[in-house]
């Protein structure tokens, strides 16, 4: 049987001044829902790429929206969900949930907010799920940009890979490698990468651009 894989988007609408509120005292609320906008069209971009060579469905998990907004910015080749209720972890588990329930073998999840992520890197993640349980891409500031799940290892994992994670922290990639390897569960690892999330962090942004000829 062919296998089945998934990538989830997990971003938001760029409201403004209720996205990138930790860059706005920098930027101004304009430029920084701007930032989001173009960070996540990036992202789309990339998945594109990657969709070229691979068979993978894509869904953007969003908030601050509706689907035929959402639909209209990012395009129609995506499929769109709202995230639920409660914390990003317990968003992410549904995402898994509903991944595995609908047949599909191999899973990531990832956020619009670290442009470093290519085809390239989605390829060794989905590589590292050959024979990991899980795979994660940790993020400069302690947290993670990437989780992937085999459907097979959900089960074990259940809600105890996302419960007692100080989100938000810097110690979110520590406690989750913790959790994993109290389950029992293997873990593949990939670079480390910079998210954007404060002015310290625009240089990142600056050097991607510069790279795409876009300055």
């Amino acid at each position: 049987m062919k296998m089945k894989r998934r990538l989830c988007l997990f971003t938001r609408y760029p409201r403004l001044g209720e996205t990138k509120t930790r860059l706005i005292p920098a930027l101004g609320a304009q430029a920084a829902a701007d930032l989001q906008r173009a960070l996540t069209d990036h992202i789309a971009a990339q998945i594109r790429l990657f969709q070229e060579a691979n068979p993978v469905q894509c869904q953007v998990w969003h908030t601050d929206c509706d689907d035929q907004r959402m639909r209209s910015w990012l395009g129609a080749d995506f499929d769109y969900r709202r995230q639920g209720h409660g914390d990003i972890g317990r968003k992410m588990l549904a995402a898994f949930k509903a991944a595995a329930a609908d047949g599909c073998d191999r899973t990531l999840v990832i956020g619009a907010d670290v442009p470093g992520i290519t085809p390239a890197l989605l390829s060794v993640a989905y590589e590292l799920l050959a024979d990991h349980d899980v795979v994660l891409g940790p993020s400069l500031d302690g947290g993670y940009y990437l989780i992937g799940l085999r459907a097979v290892s959900l089960p074990p994992c259940s809600e105890k890979l996302f419960d007692g994670i100080a989100w938000g922290s810097e110690a979110v990639f520590e406690q989750t490698v913790s959790a994993a390897e109290a389950l029992g569960l293997s873990v593949g690892q990939l670079k480390w990468l910079r998210d954007i999330d404060q002015p310290a962090d625009l240089v990142e942004w600056d050097r991607v651009q510069k790279a795409r000829g876009r300055r």
